[in-house]
């Protein structure tokens, strides 16, 4: 689960005492040997602390006060909660990348967390601001295929070619199985099949009511489809969804999971959660799923409040992560028991032999013709006989089967003939593209105060002997990720990168602070996605320019953008002198820029800060979602009003501070792009200004009620060292 769904103490604290018994298990590993019984070399054997969808302050990263918490396994969500290029790299080499487009508990939904639990800390952290409920895109928003799908995974091997472990995590639902493959063939190490029984405290109690199916059923179909097309050992299966007990795990691997994954469980068995729900409301009230700071003195994680607020106010933090520690040591431990227990009864040696052994599998009492869902097995043939099977013994009188299921067919031979795709994966990750190689060469060998580079993207050029062409992909974003590892030192006037020509998607994917990628020439789809500084100026060659805009960029361009650290002046700026495809702008964070000359349908979706300037014409759905931030809107033919989305967005009058801001805004925009149209405007500004609209959410920030009892507890325990700097800083 992620910081904001869980508390931020508890969050911290889960992820270090993983992080130490990892250690512990690694060093354990290597003194017995990895030939042992049940470790896989296609596995991970680490165990792993995910980071949920809401990003980690970067104290947690490498090098940080906190970095002992860092989380191993990052998620980039649909619209990249707190996604940059720091936070991919913070893994580490050996760490994993997980991209979630679906969850068991609230299938089809995109993250959501309500504006009563978003402090200022996490209102940094998330690019938003305190109060603000925040909603995040569904994951078709910028995944509506496999091929998409294809794409982002290979941005992110592009970035972070180092990177071990691409996962994706996906519904258990019908048809699971022909996703799975498909995920296979897009090029990822791992999917992970979220099954309904999971939860998460950042949704509303209505969103998880309706949900997936169970893992095993996801499970079974995943399995036969793979085996089916030869890719049975091609992908790594991993499954989670309220797992706690040792039966839940052997039961999943007796369906085909190679491993397991725990959320919520960890919370319920380790730190004495007490099922009130209320965790998406923020009145937890042990204190574990808030960011209330007044229930931050609760925390001691055992379910009285009262009792505990003494003893907080002489624990420091250390002396609770350790309690958590402990806890959740004992948990692994209690759990692992079981485990060889229930192995030991079914004679098996190990999980990974436990694979298809659906003999030890039992129907469960009560089953009829709809529990049983027969119609769900995949093969046509085996479900016909289970439905005759089935229908012959209700019809003998046998009201409740018990029989062992029989699902033998899954692990035979087939008899039809299946791909033989060898021992290698079915997509091995590409290479550095010539360009990036280029980029990051360049940059590394500087040694002055400003570097600017021209690289051709039209027809073929040459690199190192060897002729590449246009439409590299994700370009400029394995740089972002060698300055975000400090292999590559900015210089004091930046990196200027000039192209010409037409590159492929993902333009500028996680630029940075310090690095200007300025393009003439036609963009494709998601420009500036995930960009956390710098600049991306795009604009057409100078026999395309007019006073009427063309099409410069596709969809889903600067999604995500978003400000890293408080020490940077913005969170990046796009300037495309031209029009722009559907959803432009996206979760656009805290402090980003972005301007276009028009854009399509879904402008400025669930955008929760930053500027943004269209000097055109707007689709419809326009500031669908907006929660923050603020758009300024030529609106010369008054058709604004009907595209907006008036739920959740109002036009209000510009005063002369917006207007001064404007100003400079289209200022620099012309002297980057030297368009026309913004000329035209500059030229005739008093005039011209009064054509625009301001465009600001409908939202109204949640207060957080903090008591002063509370606040004068937590500035003591600050001032002796007990609670997080960063809480300190917002109390004191």
């Amino acid at each position: 689960m992620s910081d904001g769904a869980v508390g931020p103490t508890a969050h911290r604290a889960f992820a270090e005492a993983i992080n130490s018994m990892a250690e512990k298990f690694m060093a354990l590993l290597e003194l017995e040997g990895s030939d042992s019984p049940g470790y896989s070399e296609r596995l991970n054997k680490r165990p792993t602390s995910g980071s949920g969808e809401g990003g980690e302050h970067r104290s947690r990263y490498p090098g940080g006060a906190m970095e002992k918490a860092c989380s191993k396994a990052k998620q980039i969500a649909s619209g990249r909660f707190g996604a940059d290029a720091w936070y991919i790299v913070s893994i580490g080499d050996d760490g994993e990348l997980q991209i979630k487009i679906g969850q068991g508990a609230k299938p089809g939904q995109g993250g959501q967390i309500d504006g009563g639990k978003i402090d200022e800390r996490l209102a940094r952290q998330r690019g938003t601001l305190a109060g603000v409920t925040l909603v995040s895109p569904p994951p078709q928003h910028d995944i509506y295929s496999i091929e998409d799908l294809k794409r982002l995974i290979g941005d992110l091997r592009e970035a972070y070619p180092e990177v071990k472990t691409i996962s994706v995590k996906v519904t258990t639902k019908a048809g699971i199985g022909t996703i799975v493959s498909g995920i296979a063939k897009a090029g990822a190490q791992k999917a992970t099949l979220s099954g309904n029984s999971g939860g998460t405290g950042a949704a509303e109690s209505s969103a998880i009511r309706y949900t997936g199916s169970p893992g095993e059923l996801g499970l079974f179909e995943t399995l036969h489809t793979l085996k089916k097309q030869g890719m049975f050992n091609k992908i790594i299966i991993e499954c989670d969804g309220g797992l706690i007990t040792g039966r839940d795990i052997v039961a999943m691997a007796v369906h085909g999971s190679d491993e397991f994954g725990f959320g919520s469980s960890l919370e319920q068995a380790a730190a004495a959660c007490i099922f009130c729900r209320d965790c998406a409301i923020n009145t937890c009230p042990v204190g574990l799923n808030t960011t209330l700071i007044e229930n931050l003195a609760r925390l001691g994680f055992g379910g009285k409040a009262e009792a505990m607020l003494e003893k907080m106010e002489s624990m420091t933090f250390e002396e609770q992560a350790k309690n958590i520690g402990e806890a959740l040591e004992l948990y692994w431990v209690t759990l692992a028991e079981d485990v060889r227990g229930i192995l030991a009864m079914i004679g098996v040696e190990s999980l990974e032999a436990c694979r298809g052994r659906f003999d030890v599998v039992k129907r469960l009492y009560g089953a009829d013709r709809e529990r049983l869902k027969i119609s769900r097995i995949a093969d046509e043939d085996e479900r016909a006989k289970a439905e005759a099977n089935l229908e012959s013994r209700l019809d003998a009188g046998e009201k409740y089967p018990e029989d062992r299921v029989n699902l033998d067919f899954l692990w035979k031979e087939p008899d039809y003939e299946v791909p033989d795709f060898g021992d290698e994966p079915i997509v091995r990750p590409n290479p550095v593209n010539a360009v990036n190689q280029m980029m990051v060469e360049a940059a590394k060998s500087f040694d002055g105060d400003r570097l600017v580079m021209e690289i051709p993207l039209i027809g073929s050029a040459e690199y190192k002997g060897e002729n590449y062409d246009g439409g590299m992909r994700a370009i400029g974003s394995t740089l972002a990720c060698e300055i975000a590892r400090g292999n590559v030192k900015v210089p004091l006037g930046g990196f200027h990168f000039k192209f010409k020509g037409y590159p492929g998607q993902s333009f500028g994917f996680l630029n940075v602070e310090g690095v200007t990628l300025e393009l003439t020439g036609i963009a494709n789809d998601f420009v500036g996605s995930g960009m956390s500084g710098g600049k991306i100026i795009i604009k057409p060659p100078a026999h395309l320019q007019s006073e009427e805009p063309i099409d410069l960029a596709g969809a889903t361009c600067a999604y995500g953008a978003r400000k890293h650290s408080d020490d940077q002046m913005t969170g990046g700026k796009l300037f495309v002198a031209g029009k722009i495809g559907q959803r432009f702008g996206v979760r656009c964070c805290l402090d980003a820029v972005i301007i276009c000359e028009g854009c399509d349908n879904f402008g400025f979706e669930y955008t929760t800060g930053g500027v943004g300037v269209v000097l055109g014409e707007v689709g419809s759905g326009f500031a669908s979602g907006m929660s923050a931030g603020e758009v300024f809107v030529l609106n010369e033919n008054g058709t604004l009003v009907d595209r907006l989305n008036k739920e959740d967005a109002r036009i209000v009058p510009m005063n002369d501070v917006d207007k001064v801001k404007l100003h400079a805004l289209l200022t620099e925009y012309y002297a980057d792009t030297a368009s026309p149209k913004a000329a035209r405007i500059l030229q005739n500004w008093e005039a011209e200004s009064l054509k625009f609209a301001r465009v600001i959410s409908t939202y109204e920030p949640k207060p957080q009620q903090i008591s002063d009892l509370a606040r004068k507890r937590l500035a003591d325990m600050a001032r002796d060292g007990g609670v997080l700097p960063v809480i300190a800083d917002m109390i004191v």
